[in-house]
């Protein structure tokens, strides 16, 4: 499974995506108005074997970007609240991969408005998970 619907699965399940906030991948699309979108973003070197774990372990990177209606910036913005309380710290399985930590970096990045004045804010996440499944 690739990190981005690991990542969406356990937004998913700890309740942060439902029927009424649209759980998107790799971009946010245009439509609708309310979605979260887990988005890649590289990451860095390996860590090389856990001595812990006894596995080897990546590092990915990759931002959640929360969209909200026009008129909802409060409502966008405890969503990306949820975001953090769902994935910061997180120690566990997500498909076939461990992971033995998530942590946020830097806080949280309102990005302003898109073209249809929609609300945008947006966190960053750095990830220690298994090299293999």
């Amino acid at each position: 499974m690739a990190l981005p619907v690991e990542i969406g699965t356990r937004l998913s399940t700890q309740g942060v995506t439902d029927s009424t906030w649209d759980l998107q991948y790799i971009e946010l699309q245009p439509q609708p108005d309310r979605a979260v979108a887990v988005i890649p973003s590289g990451g860095f070197s390996g860590l090389g074997w856990s001595t812990a774990r006894k596995t080897a372990l990546d590092q990915p990177t990759f931002q959640v970007v929360v969209r909200g209606q026009t008129t909802g910036i409060d409502t966008a913005y405890t969503k990306i609240e949820a975001v953090r309380t769902a994935l910061d710290g997180f120690d566990g399985t997500l498909g076939s991969y461990r992971y033995t930590d998530i942590r946020q970096q830097g806080d949280i990045l309102s990005l302003g408005r898109d073209e249809n004045d929609r609300p945008l804010y947006a966190l960053n996440f750095v990830a220690l998970r298994s090299r293999t499944t």
